[in-house]
């Protein structure tokens, strides 16, 4: 053989081998080294520590003959070798031509990153030889996998925890966390997040000198849970005026803020509230938090008087303490004025002569009376209480009316505002709300400004404490009958009577109260509004183009105003619609037009 043919071998080993790193390993580094005649030379990984080793590789070739002997040498193993590394030799002796080649395998995972092979040809003749050796190797890059729970990503509870779970291969010597976790993990294993409150994303990287990979994982939190309902309490009392009271709140999100319109002071702050109240009368105090209200309900009472202690109070005519009795005494025992005649006292005049004598509060002459009047029918000062006058009133208007023509079974929102222009407070939503009053129409009550309930059908509370000159917003829904024709509804605001717990007196913004009305009691404006329901023009039964088969029949599809005749249904969202026809500008109109005695006609369901 040739030293020609013998190098046209070498290269096309070179060149298999480069074309097997495409199909075969991650990576593959290749150096060839050939003896002429005799001597050794080493073909080394190069450079040293660059790489994570998973196998090595020597092919070689001789072109011997006889007299001739000599062996290779493959070796991988840690940096720098040494009595670690994994070697295999193969010697030959007057072989003639000859080729092999050898593999070694890292079986733990190891860590290789040196490997090298040798040649070595002695000549005992004068023959010439030439051999050579080809050393190549695999490095892996190492790949990990993580998730939460089982899953790539994972979503949980709030305040409760995560397992995260990681899987690396490829070799990898290490792995390091990063992101909202740190230090060193290890090759594969679990690990808890413990309790969280906010969303998190878990990063690793695991790596060998080769390179690394990374791959991450995200938990995400659920919203906390609302806060419970705050209470008020305790949440009906009485006391004396001129005496304090203490309210108490609990649930909520602990943070509490307090309004007690009459009270001093008449705001506050804590989960504890106090305030004092000189006046008779029923007071409210409300108490906030987390965007949720609760009221209790404080009477408060002037003591009876205390007849014989010297002291006129209110309601007593006289008081002369131990002098108090029968005439000649001018104040009684029940502390009103004696009439003893001859002058009351000594003073010569009688109640009702217009003179105030001696032992009479006042004297209004024939203005003696009842209250109104200030003067008693005995001469005594009435205590009379001021008429307060409670005037409930509203102006309510469409925001957004209900479009004026819908077709059967349409549904249409609207909204409607309700300005307060009374002297009361709308200050609890089972007293106050707005009513649908007449019409065949059911409204729905949707949303309700103010994080109150939306209601119920025909009907929408007001939310806590709208004063005078407050507003309120509402959104409604109505459902189109299916019959055609035109619909009316009108809606004005109510003031309910008193059911179970809730006392619905009129309540002022200055603490002050009328009683409950008896009944369902409509105040404001009346606002009224008319829908018609018109099916699209879909009649005449005209030949659509459409054929169906039925009871081995073709039948032309056709449109119809009675829909029981006609043979073409849909199914959809659990409803059997009837195909008809309609102007492709109508809101019920489909994407699918056909030509009808050349114009364009849409198709449109109907129920």
């Amino acid at each position: 053989m040739t030293l020609a043919t013998l190098r046209n071998k070498r290269l096309l080993l070179i060149l298999i081998i480069f074309l097997a790193s495409f199909f075969f390993f991650d990576e593959i580094e290749a150096c060839s080294r050939t003896v002429q005649g005799g001597g050794q030379k080493s073909c080394e990984e190069f450079p040293p520590g660059n790489h994570h080793i998973t196998s090595a590789f020597a092919d070689w070739t001789i072109d011997g003959g006889n007299d001739d002997s000599g062996y290779f040498v493959i070796c991988a193993g840690p940096p720098g070798g040494g009595s670690d590394a994994q070697c295999h030799t193969e010697a030959w002796s007057d072989r003639g031509a000859w080729s092999g080649g050898w593999t070694l395998t890292d079986g733990s995972p190891g860590n290789w990153t040196w490997a090298k092979t040798d040649v070595v040809v002695s000549l005992l003749g004068a023959n010439f030889v030439q051999a050579t050796s080809v050393l190549g190797i695999n490095t892996a890059q190492p790949s990990v996998d993580i998730g939460c729970n089982f899953q790539n990503n994972c979503t949980i509870a709030n305040n409760t925890s995560a397992t995260l779970q990681w899987f690396s291969s490829g070799n990898p010597w290490s792995c390091s966390a990063s992101g909202d976790w740190s230090g060193g993990k290890p090759l594969s294993g679990s690990e808890s997040t413990g309790n969280l409150t906010s969303s998190r994303t878990y990063s690793i990287t695991c790596s060998n000198p080769t390179g690394s990979n990374s791959d991450s994982t995200t938990v995400t939190v659920g919203a906390p849970p609302p806060p419970p309902p705050v209470s008020c309490s305790p949440s009906s009392s009485g006391i004396i005026a001129g005496s304090s009271a203490t309210f108490t709140a609990a649930g909520g999100n602990g943070s509490y803020s307090w309004s007690a319109p009459g009270g001093s002071p008449s705001s506050g702050t804590g989960s504890s509230f106090t305030a004092t109240y000189t006046t008779s009368g029923t007071y409210y105090i409300t108490v906030s938090s987390a965007g949720q209200s609760d009221i209790c309900t404080l009477g408060v009472t002037t003591p009876p008087p205390t007849c014989g202690n010297g002291v006129r109070d209110p309601g007593e005519a006289c008081d002369n303490g131990a002098s108090n009795g029968a005439c000649p005494r001018t104040c009684s025992s029940v502390c009103t004025v004696n009439d003893c005649g001859g002058g009351g006292g000594g003073g010569g005049g009688v109640c009702g002569d217009g003179v105030v004598n001696s032992g009479e509060q006042c004297d209004l002459g024939s203005g003696n009376g009842a209250c109104p009047s200030t003067c008693s029918s005995t001469c005594t000062n009435n205590s009379c209480t001021a008429v307060v006058s409670c005037i409930d009133d509203s102006f309510i208007n469409f925001i957004s009316p209900p479009p004026s023509s819908v077709t059967p079974g349409q549904v249409m929102n609207f909204s409607v505002g309700g300005l307060n222009t009374g002297n009361t407070r709308w200050w609890h939503p089972s007293v106050y709300a707005i009513e649908k009053i007449s019409g065949g129409v059911p409204v729905t009550s949707t949303t309700n400004e103010g994080g109150c309930s939306p209601g119920t059908i025909d009907y929408a509370p007001v939310c806590f404490d709208k004063f005078p000159g407050d507003s309120q917003n509402w959104t409604f829904s109505i459902t189109a009958p299916v019959a055609p024709g035109d619909y009316s509804f009108q809606m004005r605001m109510v003031h309910a009577p008193t059911v179970g717990a809730i006392d619905a007196i009129y309540l002022k913004p200055d603490g002050t109260t009328c009683p409950a009305p008896a009944v369902y009691t409509y105040f404001g404006n009346t606002l009224s509004s008319t829908i018609n329901v018109s099916s699209p023009s879909c009649s005449g039964g005209i030949d659509v183009g459409l054929r169906i088969r039925d009871n081995g029949q073709t039948r032309a599809g056709a449109v119809k105003t009675d829909l029981t005749t006609s043979k073409l249904r849909i199914y959809k969202n659990n409803t059997i619609y009837a195909v008809v026809l309609v102007d492709p500008g109508s809101s019920e109109a489909s994407r699918m037009n056909v030509r009808v005695d050349g114009q364009t006609r849409a198709l449109c369901l109907l129920p």
